[in-house]
């Protein structure tokens, strides 16, 4: 044999060495979307402070097909397929050769996209389908991203679900924690964590400036309920109260509730009870677009209803619900400052606020109170 033919098989030898080793290069993102027939899709690098980095784009096939390229490879980090106004976030660790996506692209928002080549993206969506259809509360979904193996995970949901919103700082703290051991060098860390810090400033300034105070009586509220019958807060000192404004319209609120029943379960019979004030109803803006008032009557009726049925549907089965029906307009809302929902107030049994908008610590609040009892 020809010392040129014995190198060529030796090449060809090592070549197939390589492959059978996954040691070809890159990283494949391809699929079959449904609905995006000649489509243009953008495949986007996404950080905490909601920049976007497009990394390529391509066009599908008649049958929906696309296929990205990526030579060198992916950093880990958070991701996005975008078709037009649906974006489905994705995480990648950076050692995928070929992930795959098939799907509709109607169901991004939902999240209901099959996903093959990786791991932890299939661990998000399966957090994030369970979020949506309420079969996750956020008590259980904090300790999901307290217990992730991969520190993705938790910073995923942070950016793509929880929204980075203020109200959650504390628990973007312990996520930074987590994204500092496991990729220190990362520049996903980097802006969480410059992201992290831009909201705990802002958390503490509007601490600062809160019309209530930990420490304080807290504000009376004296409102009818669905039935009509009007309830105090103050008539409830000698109890421990949370303070939940809420609405029927409020996702996030709906989905706290899972929780809160569990706790109201827990501990009603140590004295803990639930004081529901509604920002269901009509305001002032709402108002202009109806010029027959029969129709303003109908339909503030008809958001009463809704907020009747959330009772009934969600099973908050304490009986102190209230509302003026006034939605942002509401008095006891202008009164306490909120300005978004869900939030709440925990008040200890002298009348006095013990903790402001109390979420994945509520349970640990309640106890620290009752050991004083």
């Amino acid at each position: 044999m020809k010392l040129r033919n014995i190198s060529l098989l030796i090449t060809l030898a090592l070549a197939l060495i390589a492959v059978a080793c996954g040691g070809a290069k890159g990283t494949q993102i391809k699929g079959q979307l449904k609905g995006a027939l000649k489509s243009k899709v953008f495949l986007d690098e996404i950080d905490p402070s909601n920049m976007t980095k497009v990394l390529s784009n391509v066009e599908t096939d008649e049958d929906g097909n696309f296929s990205f390229q990526m030579e060198e490879g992916v950093q880990p980090g958070l991701y996005r397929l975008r078709v037009g106004a649906h974006q489905l976030p994705f995480v990648l660790d950076g050692s995928e050769k070929s992930v795959v996506f098939t799907g509709d692209i109607n169901q991004f928002r939902k999240f209901n996209v099959e996903v093959k080549g990786s791991p932890l993206t299939s661990e998000f969506l399966s957090i994030a389908q369970a979020l949506i259809n309420r079969e996750m509360d956020t008590k259980a979904l904090f300790e999901k991203m307290k217990n992730a193996k991969n520190a993705l995970i938790p910073a995923a949901i942070s950016t793509s679900l929880l929204g980075m919103r203020m109200d959650y700082t504390d628990i973007y703290k312990d996520v930074l924690k987590q994204l500092k051991a496991q990729y220190p060098d990362l520049v996903l860390t980097k802006s969480f964590e410059s992201q992290t810090n831009s909201l705990a400033k802002q958390l503490a300034r509007k601490r600062a400036s809160e019309k209530v105070k930990v420490g304080q009586t807290a504000p009376d509220i004296e409102l009818p309920s669905p039935t009509g019958k009007v309830y105090k807060l103050s008539d409830l000192k000698g109890k421990i109260v949370l303070l939940d404004f809420w609405a029927s319209w409020c996702g996030p609120c709906r989905r706290n509730n899972k929780e809160l029943i569990k706790i109201y379960d827990k501990y009603k019979g140590k004295g803990f009870t639930v004081f529901s004030v509604s920002l269901d109803g009509v305001d002032s803006r709402m108002k202009r677009r109806f010029s027959n008032p029969d129709d303003l009557k109908k339909y503030t009726e008809q958001s009463k209803q809704r907020w009747i049925q959330a009772i009934a549907k969600d099973k908050l089965v304490w009986p102190y619900h209230v509302s003026d029906l006034k939605k942002w307009e509401s008095g006891p809302a202008a009164t306490y400052g909120v300005r978004s929902i869900p939030r709440t107030f925990l008040i200890d049994r002298e009348g006095k606020l013990f903790a402001l908008n109390p979420r994945y610590d509520l349970e640990d609040k309640i106890k620290e109170l009752l050991a004083k009892s």
